[in-house]
C-alpha cells in the first residue's frame, strides 16, 4: 500500500513538474502546447506504472491544441489519474492493451478529453462520481474545477469522456 502511494504521488509530481518544465523551455511562458506535453507526461507514467511483460499500445491525438497553465494542471492531473489507473487495473502483467488519449476542440472554445482503454472497465451499473477511491475523486473534483462533466462509458474497456469550456 505504501509503495503504491508513493507510486500515485510520483505521478502527480511528474505531472506537474512537466508542465512547469515546458512552460519554462516554452517562449510563451502563458500556454502548454499538450501535443508535446501528453507524449511525455504518458511516457513518464508508463515508466512508473507498467508492469514488466505488459505491452500496451498508446494513442494520444492532441493537435494544434494548447492551454493555459490554470487548465493544463489540472487536466494534467487528470490524464495522470485516469491513465495512472488504466495501467493498474487495465493492464495487468501477463496483457498487451491499447489506451488512447484524446483531446479535441468541439466547437470554439469547448474540449473534450477521452481517455480509453481495453480493459475490464468498471463494474456495470457504477457511477464514477459514487466510487471510493481517492484518483477518481480526484478526477471529480479536478473535473469540477475546470468547470466541466465527466462521462463513464463501457465500451469494449474503459471509456472516460471530460468536457470542459476555456471560456468560463
Amino acid at each position: 500500500k505504501v509503495i503504491n502511494a508513493v507510486q500515485e504521488s510520483q505521478g502527480r509530481v511528474k505531472a506537474m513538474a512537466l508542465i512547469h518544465q515546458l512552460l519554462y523551455q516554452d517562449q510563451d511562458l502563458s500556454r502548454i502546447n499538450f501535443e508535446t506535453y501528453l507524449p511525455q507526461l504518458v511516457n513518464a507514467l508508463s515508466s512508473i506504472y507498467k508492469k514488466e511483460g505488459t505491452v500496451v499500445t498508446i494513442e494520444i491525438e492532441a493537435s494544434g491544441i494548447y492551454f493555459d497553465i490554470d487548465i493544463a494542471i489540472p487536466l494534467g492531473l487528470i490524464i495522470t489519474e485516469l491513465t495512472a489507473n488504466a495501467f493498474k487495473y487495465a493492464f495487468n502483467g501477463s496483457r498487451t492493451g491499447n489506451l488512447s488519449i484524446r483531446i479535441n476542440e468541439t466547437m470554439k472554445d469547448v474540449y473534450l478529453l477521452t481517455l480509453a482503454d481495453n480493459g475490464p472497465g468498471l463494474p456495470e451499473g457504477i457511477k464514477v462520481d459514487e466510487l471510493n477511491s481517492m484518483g477518481l475523486k480526484l478526477v471529480n473534483i479536478l473535473t469540477s474545477q475546470l468547470d466541466g462533466t465527466l462521462e463513464y462509458n463501457y465500451n469494449l474497456g474503459a471509456t472516460f469522456i471530460v468536457k470542459f469550456e476555456t471560456t468560463k
